[in-house]
């Protein structure tokens, strides 16, 4: 038994020290960030959409909430060109204050410069609701009181969330506005899907029925 939580804690230590990465750093980078975990990121992405493909709007209208580089936004470009044959073409935004240079030279689109902090102060309250917000490998850089604020203006102003974690943070709270509807866990990354209550949604299925209709946990050739 001691070996085995030694073996775990060195797994979660291993993956904490790979994966993350302040936004200081990210920061410093700027025009130039690259996240070197793309590939693993993507794979996790399109395993988690395929699994929760029926309860996504078509057309999508999302945003990419501290993009780096575009690395999921292109992903979900990719996911969306293979399974979504709609005349409408789907809306794709990002933000990110720190690399919007890298995701513009490489996605070829604008980005906003949005910030954590805008977002919690309220900015997107002028914006029209979007489908889906997806954030990768940055909302557990977040100290608590900051993912609470963050968190909770975009549950006013969103309909799913979905975000990418290297671990087990960040924790959602139910208190936020968000409802945890389903994980995959693939390759250390996780893929956690929440839905938000307090907007309406597109299809007939409500947050509470998602909830019920999907599985909490879904291992995907896991690693860790």
């Amino acid at each position: 038994m001691l070996k085995w939580m030694r073996r775990t804690c060195a797994m979660e230590q291993a993956c904490l020290e790979e994966g993350l990465r302040s936004r200081s750093e990210v920061a410093s980078e700027g025009a130039s960030y690259v996240n070197p975990h793309e590939p693993r990121l993507s794979e996790a992405l399109h395993i988690a959409l395929d699994q929760w493909q029926e309860h996504l709007s078509s057309p999508l209208r999302a945003l990419d909430l501290a993009c780096g580089s575009g690395e999921a936004t292109l992903a979900l470009e990719a996911w969306l060109e293979k399974t979504q044959t709609g005349a409408m073409e789907p809306v794709l935004e990002a933000a990110d204050p720190y690399t919007f240079e890298a995701f513009e030279r490489r996605v070829g689109r604008r980005c906003h410069h949005w910030s954590f902090q805008d977002v919690a102060d309220g900015v997107l309250e002028e914006e029209p609701i979007y489908d889906l917000v997806l954030c990768s490998f940055a909302l557990h850089l977040l100290e608590r009181s900051w993912l609470t604020c963050t968190v909770s203006s975009l549950a006013r102003r969103a309909r799913l969330l979905v975000v990418a974690t290297p671990h087990k943070r960040p924790l959602i709270e139910r208190k936020t506005g968000w409802e945890q509807v389903a994980e995959v866990l693939h390759a250390r990354v996780r893929v956690r899907y929440g839905a938000s209550p307090m907007v309406r949604f597109q299809n007939p299925l409500d947050a509470v029925t998602l909830a019920d209709a999907m599985p909490t946990v879904c291992r995907c050739n896991s690693a860790g």
